[in-house]
């Protein structure tokens, strides 16, 4: 029973423990996600979360880190309230817990909120707390901010040496450190305070210019955060004084860089969610408008914006002081001088009240209000102690109380399971005798069925032997039909090689017509398509032919048919030829070989092509066509001539003459012969659209001014890239007939 007990207690532990690392990975996981948001809206729902369990495990450290994190946030909402009272109690336990990083954390976001909140006494005194404790840890990244911020407070009293010495120290510690985005933000520091000396002073356009460019020395890529708000708002000041300062062009380019920067600063506060700045940048869009000439305009925005401002007077003190400056500079401007000096005093009061809060006259009553403010905080540091004594001894309640109730449940489930097992023991005793008896049946029945098994493997081996013999006949069978097909291609290609004995050779066009292009691609290794050439005396002839059917029975066609066109040219008197009169004769020709006599149901074979006759003694060519058209692309314009439509051989529809074409030719003429297997041929993808005879046409124009060797590659890679898939995935389809194009360029 001892050593029940104590592995109870021990599995208790294991459990009180895991559940506390849970929390703690928890806690982290959810501090990660807070952290690396670039959003201020997704940061605050993490660090909430991290805030909500904190609380429930009662885990002070975490809680104070949650409400730290909370309190940066809100800085940027401008709810400075509520971050100021978070940042006090996150620094009173860490106080208690002597964190001295997060120490300096919290002083220096309370001094942020004091001086937004007009209290730059209080924030001159808070920023030096920090400075201390960051000096103490070495950190000087951080040490070097805290320098930015106390310039900054100078610049607000225009003590304008002090600020830019606070500004130099910072720079230095970045410049050694080569700290980069600390050296970007020292230097949006100068500018900015040369910016403000120059406005209050009245500065040469040459000190505005040196301020502007230390401003855009300090932009960085990464538009994330407060420092290119600070910087976009800068500059937009910057180019509204460079307008007043400036005339024409120069006024007018500065006012358009206006633009772009408050857009900037518009796009970056969305997409950070940092609200702080948005009445900062909708001033600066008034102030613009004003500049630009649109008082009405001007006059709704500024009221509009101190309507806004002072129904949260608090949490914009800063922004209304620059909203009286702005009302001042609109009056002024306006004529309305009674108006302006109404706000100039406002602006007096605003600066003598930020004179008695302490930061320049060291004053009694800022002393009282610190002893006061150290009391108060000792006050609330000995409550926290208290609280911290009471949440300590409650937790070790708790843990004992649910040890205590943990083993006791543990004691009632332990005798029940020993009850149970007995029980089980008893009645598994009865199932195991039933088991050996059901145990000597089975083997009984296995003896029976390992002789049927027997028999089943007898027929198997002989279906098996049976299977044998017939694979091997079937792959005799094979090796017989990949010989006879190996026996027929190699009779196919011999084919091929005869029939491009038959047609001219590439050199043999080059020789009869000058450089031509010869674009010949065949289905099924020989082709129906072919083309032919020959001079006779001054006659160049010329055809482009598309047989009946591809493969092996249009190559047959095809051999037909430059015998017959040898056998025409040969025998006639070749000056008194036309083109049309060729056609006639292969026409009469052809159906005699084919014994072709019009009776239905017998073999309707022809052949489809265009035909050329050339004098070499004069300008004029002529052409006729049986189905196939001549292009001739002039000017990068299509001239095209039509084909008679009907077919050398028997045809229904017939005529007794082809017509004969004359045509004059003129230098730089490019002509294009060709079959329908570039128009017929299919697209890739599911969609199976053809070519057309448009797109070949607008391919001829495209190409018909390059060389023939590129025109040749421009117009296969067309028709392959026709020929894939539109999104690259999936098949090419497969051509469809053979294809054929023939050009040439008159000279």
């Amino acid at each position: 029973m001892k050593r029940i007990i104590t592995v109870i207690l021990a599995l208790v532990s294991c459990f009180i423990a895991q559940a506390q690392t849970n929390n703690d990975i928890e806690l982290q996981r959810l501090d990660s996600l807070a952290s690396i948001q670039t959003n201020i809206d997704s940061t605050i729902k993490y660090a909430s979360l991290e805030l909500d369990l904190a609380i429930q495990t009662e885990q002070l450290a975490a809680r104070a880190k949650a409400q730290l994190a909370l309190a940066q946030c809100y800085s940027l909402k401008n709810n400075l309230e509520k971050a100021g009272e978070l940042a006090k109690y996150s620094l009173d336990v860490f106080n208690l817990l002597n964190d001295s990083a997060r120490q300096a954390s919290c002083y220096k976001l309370l001094g942020l909120v004091s001086a937004l909140r007009g209290a730059s006494g209080n924030a001159d005194g808070l920023y030096n707390r920090s400075l201390e404790l960051y000096k103490a840890m070495g950190d000087k990244a951080s040490e070097a901010g805290i320098y930015r911020y106390m310039g900054l407070l100078c610049l607000n009293y225009k003590v304008y040496d002090r600020a830019y010495e606070y500004f130099s120290r910072s720079l230095d510690i970045d410049q050694q450190a080569d700290f980069e985005p600390g050296i970007m933000r020292d230097m949006y520091c100068l500018g900015y305070g040369q910016l403000i000396q120059c406005i209050d002073e009245r500065g040469s356009l040459t000190q505005l210019n040196r301020a502007k460019a230390d401003l855009l020395k300090s932009i960085v890529n990464d538009n994330s955060g407060t420092h290119m708000l600070n910087v976009s708002c800068a500059l937009v000041d910057a180019y509204l004084q460079q307008a007043k300062m400036t005339t024409g062009r120069a006024a007018r380019a500065a006012l358009d860089s206006c633009l772009i920067y408050i857009s900037h600063a518009r796009r970056i506060s969305k997409a950070t969610g940092i609200t702080r700045y948005t009445s900062r940048i909708d001033l600066r869009k008034a102030r613009h408008t004003l500049a630009t000439g649109d008082f009405v305009t001007s006059n709704q925005m500024l009221h509009k914006l101190m309507s806004e401002m002072e129904d949260d007077y608090e949490n914009n003190i800063s922004v209304i002081d620059e909203l009286n400056a702005a009302f001042v500079e609109y009056y002024e401007t306006t004529g309305n001088y009674k108006q302006a000096c109404d706000y100039l005093k406002k602006i007096n009061e605003a600066n003598l009240r930020k004179n008695s809060d302490g930061y320049l006259v060291n004053s009694t009553q800022t002393k009282i209000q610190t002893e006061y403010d150290e009391e108060m905080r000792q006050r609330e540091q000995s409550e926290l102690e208290k609280e911290l004594t009471f949440a300590a001894e409650n937790a070790r309640f708790r843990m004992m109380l649910a040890i205590v109730l943990s083993v006791l449940a543990a004691l009632i489930v332990s005798f029940i399971v020993i009850y149970r097992n007995n029980r089980r023991r008893k009645k598994n005793n009865l199932l195991l005798n039933e088991q050996n008896l059901k145990l000597e049946k089975q083997q009984a029945e296995i003896i029976k069925q390992n002789e049927l098994l027997s028999q089943k493997n007898e027929e198997i081996e002989k279906q098996r032997n049976e299977i044998e013999g017939q694979r091997n006949y079937l792959s005799s069978q094979n090796k017989l039909v990949s010989n006879t097909n190996r026996q027929i291609t190699d009779s196919i290609l011999y084919a091929k090689k005869i029939q491009e004995a038959a047609v001219p050779s590439q050199d043999m066009m080059n020789g009869f017509f000058g450089e031509c292009l010869v674009f010949w691609r065949p289905l099924n290794i020989v082709s129906g398509d072919f083309y032919w050439a020959v001079q006779v005396g001054n006659y160049k002839f010329l055809a482009v032919a598309d047989c009946t059917g591809h493969g092996v029975p249009g190559a047959f066609m095809s051999m037909l048919g430059i015998t017959l066109l040898n056998d025409i040219v040969m025998h006639e008197n070749v000056a008194k030829l036309t083109a049309a009169r060729v056609l006639d004769n292969l026409r009469q020709k052809l159906k005699e070989a084919l014994r072709q006599t019009g009776r239905v149901g017998e073999a309707a074979d022809g052949i489809d092509l265009a035909f050329c006759i050339f004098n070499t003694k004069s300008t004029q060519m002529q052409y006729a066509g049986a189905f196939r058209p001549l292009i001739i692309v002039r000017n990068n314009e299509i001239i095209e001539y039509k084909a008679d439509k009907m077919p050398c051989g028997v045809y229904i529809n017939e005529t007794p003459h082809f017509t004969n074409n004359i045509i004059d030719l003129q230098s730089g003429d490019a002509l294009y012969m060709y079959s329908d297997g570039i128009s017929d041929q299919f697209s890739g993808g599911p969609d199976m659209r053809k070519f057309t005879i448009r797109r070949l046409k607008e391919m001829l124009v495209e190409v018909s001014t390059k060389p023939f060797s590129q025109q040749k590659l421009l117009i296969a890679k067309t028709i392959d890239d026709w020929r894939k898939p539109p999104s690259k995935i999936g098949k090419m389809s497969a051509q469809v007939d053979d294809i054929l194009l023939i050009g040439l360029k008159i000279k």
